[in-house]
């Protein structure tokens, strides 16, 4: 259900999930997928509901959130962001395991009214879920994702080439250069302007909206800024110019700032 293999993938299947329901008798692999989801990890994208199912009835017997990325990206039906937080709710609903949608607004792309109101709908009737997010208007991934198989544009909500940029140099793609970017055997990242202002104040206006960073990404001190100025973008930004949180209710929604000695901790 999120993007990419994961520790929690190797855990529950040693290599690949199953078609059938989580195997019973196998403690080894609960105590791992337990372990993994606290570092929160989740299976592959293209996991199964059955297997995702069982993922989320280990979550709820280890009682360990699931933090997971939703199946789909957008507002193209049928494969829009709302169906899939629809997949989610409803796995968390019958098992009663507690999930967090990961980086909302990095995937509803015009679909925001709709999957906030369904996830809010879902937490006032006892469903355990919720929602993060990072208060960028960027993503970064590989250029040779799935995300940019043909289609990409209107997934991102109509955008063009040169909205896409290389994440380490900053050079600006063109149809061409993506084209050629795309072929290589290596991953290139990119990062791709997207993510609309007004999804993100919607968001933050949610009571059940979480401000994270991206711990990764970074080499050699390049990569995408949600790794290192995630919170402070939002004070700056969200809070003190464009006022949508009153400061202490801010504070109240940052996940915990501290990232290592190193950096320190924020306070309120």
């Amino acid at each position: 259900m999120v993007a990419g293999r994961s520790p929690c993938f190797d855990a529950v299947s040693f290599g690949g999930w199953q078609s059938d329901a989580f195997p019973s008798g196998t403690l080894f692999r609960a105590f791992s997928a337990s372990k993994a989801l606290h570092r929160g990890s989740g299976p592959g994208a293209d996991v199964s509901p059955t297997g995702s199912f069982a993922l989320f009835e280990t979550a709820a017997k280890h009682n360990v959130p699931c933090h997971v990325h939703a199946r789909y990206k957008g507002n193209i039906f049928p494969e829009t962001m709302s169906l899939a937080v629809m997949e989610v709710i409803s796995m968390a609903a019958a098992t009663g395991a507690q999930a967090e949608l990961v980086h909302l607004t990095s995937s509803t792309v015009g679909s925001a009214p709709l999957t906030i109101r369904l996830i809010e709908g879902a937490a006032r009737n006892g469903v355990k879920v919720g929602f993060n997010l990072h208060v960028w208007t960027r993503n970064e991934t590989s250029l040779q994702s799935a995300l940019y198989d043909p289609g990409w544009q209107e997934r991102f909500g109509g955008i063009s080439y040169e909205q896409i940029y290389v994440a380490d140099t900053q050079e600006q793609l063109s149809k061409s250069r993506f084209e050629e970017l795309r072929k290589q055997k290596d991953p290139v990242q990119v990062q791709t302007e997207f993510i609309k202002n007004e999804e993100i104040e919607m968001a933050l206006r949610s009571s059940l909206g979480v401000v994270t960073s991206d711990g990764g990404g970074l080499d050699d001190g390049k990569g995408h800024p949600r790794s290192v100025g995630t919170f402070a973008r939002f004070l700056r930004v969200y809070v003190r110019e464009n006022k949508v949180l009153p400061l202490m209710e801010a504070l109240k929604r940052k996940r915990s700032c501290r990232l290592s000695a190193s950096k320190g901790r924020c306070r309120a």
